[in-house]
């Protein structure tokens, strides 16, 4: 179990790491459309958590049962699943990523050492990759435990989840107009017009 925790963080770490690099090197200009994107989400989620408890509709990624990892065995697929974990983990919370390592909390990008850049981003990863190892463990030890619970909230699931988006949604859109997240976008709108 610890193993496999190990190559699931090393993986949810490459992820981190590159898109750290990426983030510090494209930072000024990521910092400038981040607010308008940030609304833009909060906008598009909480619109789609509303249409799909409406329709009751679920939401799928296809592109997440194309991979394949579930059929590679070994510390490869587990290390695979680490990176493919990290990007829907970033998808999902992007903004708390970006705070976790600084950047919005009162550092501009471009005041930030390239190198102690990366660090919070790893940093990040190794948090990321504690809590899955001690999934992974529980799942090890606990796994008849996890299994009955797991079917029995399963079909809640999918509500929960949509009501999970709605509120997400809602408070992404409060952040930017109207919390902390407002000082931003209320300065780049000013540099705008």
């Amino acid at each position: 179990g610890i193993f496999l925790g190990l190559m699931v963080t090393a993986g949810f770490i490459t992820f981190s790491l590159l898109a750290g690099i990426i983030i510090t090197i494209g930072g000024d200009y990521i910092f400038k459309i981040f607010p308008f994107a940030g609304l833009a989400v909060g906008i598009s989620i909480t619109a789609l958590g509303i249409w799909l408890m409406l329709t009751g509709s679920h939401f799928t990624i296809l592109v997440a049962t194309r991979f394949g990892i579930g059929k590679k065995r070994g510390p490869l697929g587990v290390f695979l699943f680490g990176i493919v974990y990290a990007v829907s983990s970033l998808g999902c919370a992007f903004p708390i990523f970006l705070a976790a390592v600084g950047i919005l909390s009162g550092h501009n990008i471009g005041n930030v050492a390239f190198v102690e850049s990366l660090i919070r981003f790893v940093s990040y990863g190794l948090g990321m990759g504690l809590v899955l190892t001690t999934v992974t463990l529980g799942v090890v030890f606990f796994r008849d435990l996890v299994s009955k619970t797991i079917r029995k909230i399963i079909p809640y699931v999918g509500l929960a989840g949509n009501l999970f988006l709605v509120f997400s949604g809602l408070y992404l859109t409060w952040y930017w107009i109207f919390g902390h997240g407002s000082e931003l976008l209320y300065f780049n709108i000013d540099k705008i017009f």
